[in-house]
């Protein structure tokens, strides 16, 4: 993803944004987001990341046609 914000420049933001939807509240919390990003060169400016209850990320999954299914946490 950091390559392709490289490659839109000053596009990237104003007119170019991306949206993560992450789809299991238990474990994608806002701090496990804030720890995977760290580190890395994406920039936060144009990007945003949600998540939100079960049933509401069911209604977002369903409006978009989004199959979802739990797989068992790594170990």
């Amino acid at each position: 993803m950091a390559g392709i914000q490289n490659r839109l420049g000053s596009e990237f933001g104003p007119k170019v944004y991306f949206l993560s939807i992450h789809v299991d509240a238990e474990r994608d919390t806002p701090e496990a987001f804030k720890r995977s990003r760290r580190g890395t060169s994406c920039k936060s400016a144009g990007w945003a990341f949600l998540t939100g209850t079960p049933a509401e990320i069911r209604d977002v999954a369903k409006r978009y046609g989004i199959f979802t299914r739990r797989c068992p946490a790594a170990t």
